[in-house]
């Protein structure tokens, strides 16, 4: 089942308490000021800023689509919120009076300056200069205390990267609400047997249900992506789907089951099979005949716990990263 609202709490001492050395800042006084979206351009101008393409950065510039987003966070009462890349903080500002705190990841130390500077952000908000990719979750999390969800409009440069790590810490954070570019979002949402279903589909259902929630056009953006966003919302999961008895093995069986999707079972899971034999497919009840891109998330579940039981080896499993 999904934890849903399942609370949780929590100290709000530790870190934070002492952290303007470590680039997070608090506004104590001052209304939440939402950017026109003509308002955007003259921001970054002024501050002589260019949205940087290595860090994926488009801003959102429609505050009824931030509360829209906000809306379908669903937070619950006493909830903290994590948002990752709040750019100029028009969907932080929308966040802010739904939830108890919202702390913001911004590693584009100029946003930072700009957010803290002139951002006017209500008293809840805190903004935490660091990658995103190298926050201990569990750690906030924890700072923050009760229900804590994860709101944010992805960079689009490291988004599936992103997931991946917040799926590292889904002990941590309940649920998400993500907007991402809706080339990852027809993949996450993918059916086996689609040409968009593959190995980030199978990693992510594993632990969680993924639901479509709604597209955003390019033209509510500056700069103006090439593609446009869809907003997903994510419940994960007490525990996975098939509890994996070698997350390493279910790892390298997805990536060669994907790596050559055109080849069956049996040729592009040769090396495993070198390994184990063919036992395995016979123990997981499946044909090896057939190419991976038909499994379910539980059926390569099942299959990779049998060469597991085999005696195959696995794999480390890192965060994929980088910044495309």
């Amino acid at each position: 089942m999904p934890r849903g609202t399942r609370g949780r709490t929590g100290e709000l001492g530790g870190r934070a308490a002492s952290s303007e050395s470590a680039g997070v800042s608090r506004r104590t006084s001052g209304e939440p000021l939402a950017p026109r979206p003509e308002s955007i351009r003259s921001l970054l101008a002024r501050h002589a800023i260019r949205p940087s393409r290595r860090l994926g950065q488009s801003f959102l510039t429609q505050p009824g689509i931030a509360e829209r987003i906000a809306r379908a966070a669903e937070i619950p009462r006493g909830a903290s919120v994590i948002e990752i890349g709040p750019g100029l903080g028009i969907l932080t500002r929308a966040l802010a009076p739904l939830a108890r705190k919202v702390a913001a990841i911004e590693v584009d130390h100029r946003l930072a300056r700009i957010l803290r500077a002139e951002g006017d952000l209500p008293p809840n908000v805190e903004v935490i200069e660091a990658d995103a990719l190298d926050v201990d979750y569990d750690a906030l999390a924890r700072r923050l205390g009760g229900p804590v969800l994860v709101v944010a409009n992805l960079p689009y440069a490291i988004s599936t990267p992103l997931v991946f790590r917040l799926l590292e810490c889904r002990g941590a954070v309940h649920w998400w609400v993500l907007m991402l570019q809706r080339e990852v979002g027809d993949r996450l949402v993918a059916a086996p047997g689609s040409k968009d279903y593959g190995a980030l589909t199978v990693g992510i259902r594993l632990f969680a249900d993924v639901k479509r929630l709604f597209t955003v056009g390019p033209s509510n953006f500056h700069p103006r992506p090439e593609v446009a966003s869809v907003v997903l919302r994510f419940d994960l999961l007490e525990a996975p789907r098939i509890p994996l008895e070698d997350p390493g093995v279910f790892s390298r069986v997805v990536r060669d089951a994907f790596g050559r999707r055109r080849k069956t079972l049996s040729n592009a899971l040769s090396s495993l099979v070198a390994e184990t034999g063919p036992g395995p497919f016979a123990a997981a009840g499946i044909d090896p005949r057939c190419r991976g891109e038909t499994l379910s998330p539980e059926e390569f579940a099942h299959l990779a716990n049998a060469f597991a039981r085999a005696g195959a080896r696995g794999e480390p499993t890192p965060t994929p990263r980088g910044r495309g």
